[in-house]
Protein backbone atom coordinates (compact mmCIF):
# COMPACT_ATOMS: atom_id res chain seq x y z
CA UNK A 1 0.00 0.00 0.00
CA UNK A 2 1.52 3.37 -0.90
CA UNK A 3 2.60 5.55 1.99
CA UNK A 4 0.68 8.74 2.65
CA UNK A 5 2.44 11.90 3.73
CA UNK A 6 1.04 15.21 4.85
CA UNK A 7 2.28 18.39 3.28
CA UNK A 8 1.89 21.11 4.56
CA UNK A 9 -34.40 17.76 17.60
CA UNK A 10 -37.12 16.55 18.42
CA UNK A 11 -39.39 17.71 15.61
CA UNK A 12 -43.01 18.79 16.09
CA UNK A 13 -45.24 16.07 14.59
CA UNK A 14 -48.18 17.50 12.65
CA UNK A 15 -50.11 16.70 9.52
CA UNK A 16 -48.66 18.37 6.40
CA UNK A 17 -51.93 20.18 5.79
CA UNK A 18 -51.90 21.79 9.21
CA UNK A 19 -51.63 25.58 8.88
CA UNK A 20 -50.14 26.93 12.08
CA UNK A 21 -48.34 29.99 13.33
CA UNK A 22 -45.28 28.77 15.23
CA UNK A 23 -43.61 30.64 18.06
CA UNK A 24 -40.19 29.21 18.95
CA UNK A 25 -38.90 30.21 22.37
CA UNK A 26 -35.20 29.50 22.82
CA UNK A 27 -33.55 29.32 26.22
CA UNK A 28 -29.96 30.15 25.31
CA UNK A 29 -27.22 29.42 27.78
CA UNK A 30 -29.73 28.58 30.48
CA UNK A 31 -27.74 25.55 31.56
CA UNK A 32 -24.09 25.08 32.34
CA UNK A 33 -21.91 23.11 29.93
CA UNK A 34 -21.55 20.34 32.51
CA UNK A 35 -25.33 20.03 33.00
CA UNK A 36 -26.44 16.53 32.01
CA UNK A 37 -29.91 17.71 31.01
CA UNK A 38 -30.24 17.14 27.25
CA UNK A 39 -31.48 19.77 24.83
CA UNK A 40 -35.17 19.35 24.09
CA UNK A 41 -38.24 21.06 22.65
CA UNK A 42 -41.83 20.78 23.82
CA UNK A 43 -45.21 22.32 23.01
CA UNK A 44 -46.04 24.72 25.83
CA UNK A 45 -49.19 26.31 24.45
CA UNK A 46 -51.67 25.73 21.65
CA UNK A 47 -54.61 27.81 20.51
CA UNK A 48 -56.48 25.95 17.80
CA UNK A 49 -59.20 28.24 16.48
CA UNK A 50 -60.58 25.87 13.85
CA UNK A 51 -59.85 22.54 12.18
CA UNK A 52 -56.16 22.50 11.22
CA UNK A 53 -55.86 26.21 12.06
CA UNK A 54 -54.25 27.80 15.07
CA UNK A 55 -51.14 28.90 16.94
CA UNK A 56 -48.61 26.64 18.63
CA UNK A 57 -45.84 27.77 20.99
CA UNK A 58 -42.75 25.57 21.19
CA UNK A 59 -40.20 26.01 23.98
CA UNK A 60 -36.63 24.74 23.46
CA UNK A 61 -33.94 24.61 26.15
CA UNK A 62 -30.13 24.39 26.05
CA UNK A 63 -29.92 25.90 22.56
CA UNK A 64 -27.98 28.82 21.21
CA UNK A 65 -29.83 31.59 19.44
CA UNK A 66 -28.23 30.53 16.13
CA UNK A 67 -29.52 26.95 16.48
CA UNK A 68 -32.92 28.25 17.54
CA UNK A 69 -33.17 30.31 14.37
CA UNK A 70 -32.28 27.24 12.32
CA UNK A 71 -35.01 25.22 14.03
CA UNK A 72 -37.50 27.95 13.21
CA UNK A 73 -36.39 27.87 9.56
CA UNK A 74 -36.79 24.08 9.46
CA UNK A 75 -40.31 24.21 10.88
CA UNK A 76 -41.25 27.04 8.54
CA UNK A 77 -40.07 25.06 5.52
CA UNK A 78 -42.05 22.00 6.64
CA UNK A 79 -45.18 24.12 6.77
CA UNK A 80 -44.64 26.19 3.64
CA UNK A 81 -43.49 23.28 1.46
CA UNK A 82 -46.11 20.94 2.94
CA UNK A 83 -43.49 18.32 3.79
CA UNK A 84 -44.49 15.09 5.47
CA UNK A 85 -43.15 15.42 9.06
CA UNK A 86 -42.88 11.65 9.44
CA UNK A 87 -40.71 11.51 6.33
CA UNK A 88 -38.59 14.35 7.73
CA UNK A 89 -38.13 12.41 10.97
CA UNK A 90 -37.09 9.31 9.02
CA UNK A 91 -34.54 11.31 7.04
CA UNK A 92 -33.07 12.77 10.24
CA UNK A 93 -31.86 9.27 11.11
CA UNK A 94 -29.61 9.42 8.02
CA UNK A 95 -27.97 12.72 9.01
CA UNK A 96 -24.60 12.66 10.73
CA UNK A 97 -24.25 14.39 14.07
CA UNK A 98 -21.92 17.34 14.51
CA UNK A 99 -18.67 15.91 15.95
CA UNK A 100 -18.35 16.33 19.68
CA UNK A 101 -15.81 18.90 20.79
CA UNK A 102 -12.46 17.31 21.53
CA UNK A 103 -13.30 14.05 19.74
CA UNK A 104 -11.31 13.51 16.56
CA UNK A 105 -13.14 12.57 13.38
CA UNK A 106 -12.35 9.20 11.91
CA UNK A 107 -13.56 6.07 10.12
CA UNK A 108 -14.31 3.09 12.31
CA UNK A 109 -14.02 -0.54 11.25
CA UNK A 110 -17.70 -0.85 10.33
CA UNK A 111 -17.51 2.23 8.12
CA UNK A 112 -14.30 0.97 6.51
CA UNK A 113 -16.01 -2.29 5.59
CA UNK A 114 -19.03 -0.44 4.21
CA UNK A 115 -16.77 1.68 1.98
CA UNK A 116 -15.03 -1.45 0.71
CA UNK A 117 -18.36 -3.19 0.05
CA UNK A 118 -19.62 -0.19 -1.90
CA UNK A 119 -16.50 -0.07 -4.09
CA UNK A 120 -16.06 -3.83 -4.51
CA UNK A 121 -16.33 -4.97 -8.11
CA UNK A 122 -16.55 -1.44 -9.50
CA UNK A 123 -13.94 0.46 -11.55
CA UNK A 124 -11.26 2.09 -9.45
CA UNK A 125 -10.46 5.78 -9.59
CA UNK A 126 -7.92 8.49 -8.93
CA UNK A 127 -8.69 11.05 -6.23
CA UNK A 128 -6.72 13.95 -4.79
CA UNK A 129 -7.10 14.42 -1.04
CA UNK A 130 -6.49 17.75 0.65
CA UNK A 131 -7.02 18.61 4.31
CA UNK A 132 -7.40 22.16 5.59
CA UNK A 133 -4.28 23.07 7.60
CA UNK A 134 -6.44 24.52 10.38
CA UNK A 135 -8.33 21.25 10.81
CA UNK A 136 -6.48 19.66 13.72
CA UNK A 137 -7.88 16.20 13.00
CA UNK A 138 -8.00 16.72 9.23
CA UNK A 139 -4.91 14.75 8.23
CA UNK A 140 -5.77 11.68 10.34
CA UNK A 141 -9.40 11.79 9.19
CA UNK A 142 -8.23 11.96 5.59
CA UNK A 143 -5.91 8.98 6.13
CA UNK A 144 -8.72 6.93 7.63
CA UNK A 145 -10.77 7.53 4.46
CA UNK A 146 -7.81 6.96 2.14
CA UNK A 147 -7.07 3.55 3.70
CA UNK A 148 -10.16 1.70 2.38
CA UNK A 149 -9.84 3.52 -0.94
CA UNK A 150 -6.31 2.16 -1.35
CA UNK A 151 -7.47 -1.28 -0.24
CA UNK A 152 -10.11 -1.16 -2.98
CA UNK A 153 -7.42 -0.42 -5.58
CA UNK A 154 -7.90 3.34 -5.86
CA UNK A 155 -5.00 5.70 -6.33
CA UNK A 156 -4.32 8.83 -4.28
CA UNK A 157 -2.97 11.62 -6.46
CA UNK A 158 0.73 12.11 -5.69
CA UNK A 159 0.50 9.23 -3.20
CA UNK A 160 0.02 11.78 -0.46
CA UNK A 161 -2.54 13.74 1.49
CA UNK A 162 -1.87 17.41 1.15
CA UNK A 163 -2.42 19.91 3.94
CA UNK A 164 -2.93 23.25 2.32
CA UNK A 165 -5.47 26.04 2.25
CA UNK A 166 -7.48 26.31 -0.94
CA UNK A 167 -9.13 29.76 -1.15
CA UNK A 168 -12.02 28.46 -3.22
CA UNK A 169 -12.85 25.84 -0.56
CA UNK A 170 -11.90 27.68 2.61
CA UNK A 171 -15.53 28.20 3.63
CA UNK A 172 -16.44 24.52 3.20
CA UNK A 173 -16.58 22.79 6.57
CA UNK A 174 -16.65 19.02 6.95
CA UNK A 175 -16.14 16.71 3.97
CA UNK A 176 -16.76 17.57 0.33
CA UNK A 177 -16.34 15.72 -2.94
CA UNK A 178 -15.18 18.50 -5.25
CA UNK A 179 -15.62 18.44 -9.03
CA UNK A 180 -15.58 21.01 -11.77
CA UNK A 181 -19.26 20.65 -12.71
CA UNK A 182 -21.80 19.25 -10.23
CA UNK A 183 -24.22 18.64 -13.09
CA UNK A 184 -21.71 16.29 -14.76
CA UNK A 185 -19.40 14.84 -12.11
CA UNK A 186 -16.78 12.33 -13.28
CA UNK A 187 -17.62 8.67 -12.51
CA UNK A 188 -14.98 8.32 -9.73
CA UNK A 189 -16.59 11.24 -7.89
CA UNK A 190 -19.99 9.57 -8.11
CA UNK A 191 -18.63 6.27 -6.81
CA UNK A 192 -16.65 7.98 -4.03
CA UNK A 193 -19.67 9.91 -2.78
CA UNK A 194 -21.82 6.79 -2.93
CA UNK A 195 -19.23 4.85 -0.88
CA UNK A 196 -19.10 7.57 1.76
CA UNK A 197 -22.89 7.69 1.90
CA UNK A 198 -22.98 3.91 2.32
CA UNK A 199 -20.71 4.32 5.36
CA UNK A 200 -22.94 7.10 6.73
CA UNK A 201 -20.22 9.68 6.19
CA UNK A 202 -21.71 12.94 4.95
CA UNK A 203 -19.90 14.64 2.07
CA UNK A 204 -21.33 17.50 0.05
CA UNK A 205 -20.88 17.58 -3.71
CA UNK A 206 -19.19 20.91 -4.44
CA UNK A 207 -18.22 22.59 -7.71
CA UNK A 208 -14.87 24.30 -8.21
CA UNK A 209 -14.19 25.79 -11.65
CA UNK A 210 -10.42 25.57 -11.09
CA UNK A 211 -10.46 21.76 -11.31
CA UNK A 212 -9.95 19.82 -14.53
CA UNK A 213 -13.16 18.31 -15.98
CA UNK A 214 -12.18 14.74 -15.06
CA UNK A 215 -10.67 15.54 -11.63
CA UNK A 216 -12.04 14.43 -8.27
CA UNK A 217 -10.90 16.07 -5.04
CA UNK A 218 -11.81 14.95 -1.54
CA UNK A 219 -11.68 18.05 0.65
CA UNK A 220 -11.40 17.63 4.42
CA UNK A 221 -12.42 20.99 5.83
CA UNK A 222 -12.48 22.28 9.35
CA UNK A 223 -14.87 20.67 11.78
CA UNK A 224 -18.51 21.51 11.14
CA UNK A 225 -19.69 24.38 13.31
CA UNK A 226 -23.09 25.07 14.78
CA UNK A 227 -23.93 27.31 11.82
CA UNK A 228 -23.53 25.65 8.41
CA UNK A 229 -21.66 27.56 5.71
CA UNK A 230 -23.08 27.43 2.23
CA UNK A 231 -20.70 26.07 -0.44
CA UNK A 232 -19.73 28.36 -3.30
CA UNK A 233 -21.87 28.14 -6.43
Amino acid sequence: MPGLFCQGPAMLMMRPSLALSLFLLVSAGAARADDATPAACSVTNSNVLAQDQGDVTINCTRLSEAIGRQFAEILTRILQDRLDPQMVMAKLDEVDQIPEAGVARGVDETQRQLILQSLNGKPTGLVAITAHPDAGDGADFAKSIATPLLQAGWQIEGQQIRRTALPSLDSIHGLAVVVRDKAAPPPPAVRLKAALNAAHISAALVADATLAPDSTLLWVGRRPGSVPIAPPK
